[in-house]
């Protein structure tokens, strides 16, 4: 069986992954047979359609492009969000490969990388950052953990909290 008669077979990732949940509870399953005769060759078999399912899984929803990957145009469709999370990225390759060569600086990663980073604090300066109206998922999640995990609190304080946000 191929990668793209698989997609065709199956058609949408979460199909894919309930395909992917049997085969590695067979293959859990099997492991445990290990004793018995022919049992490794079904295990080989289900390891290669695994590996398929896995590449078909990638076809249909291909990863993200990796920050040190990005050119004009990938940059360009980036919010302010994930252009402030790609510079933060984008650094730390540079502080990683800074001094990999013998000169530091003057290796191509670390030059590439350098580029990408003016390109992306460029596009930063076109964005605006989310406006003050809008209440981030992230900023309710940490009051509500704050509630949850505290045990006195009283209804000023979680007035005060709430307000925070406002």
């Amino acid at each position: 069986m191929t990668v793209e008669k698989l997609v065709e077979k199956f058609g949408s990732v979460d199909k894919i992954n309930l395909e992917l949940k049997k085969v590695q509870s067979q293959k859990c399953r099997l492991k445990k047979q290990v004793s018995k005769t022919g049992i490794k060759d079904k295990i080989q078999n289900l390891l290669v359609y695994e590996d398929l399912l896995k590449q078909s899984r990638n076809v249909l929803r291909p990863k993200d492009k990796n920050v040190t990957d990005f050119d004009k145009d990938d940059i360009k469709k980036l919010d302010y969000d994930q252009t402030i999370r790609a510079i933060r990225s984008i650094q730390s390759k540079k502080t990683l490969t800074k001094y990999l060569g013998k000169v530091p600086g003057q290796n191509e990663e670390y030059k590439k990388a350098c580029q990408i980073e003016k390109w992306l604090k460029d596009h930063r300066e076109t964005l605006s950052p989310i406006s003050e109206t809008v209440v981030r998922k992230t900023d309710v999640k940490k009051i509500l953990e704050v509630i949850e995990t505290s045990d006195e609190l009283s209804k000023e304080q979680i007035t005060e909290l709430l307000n925070k946000l406002i």
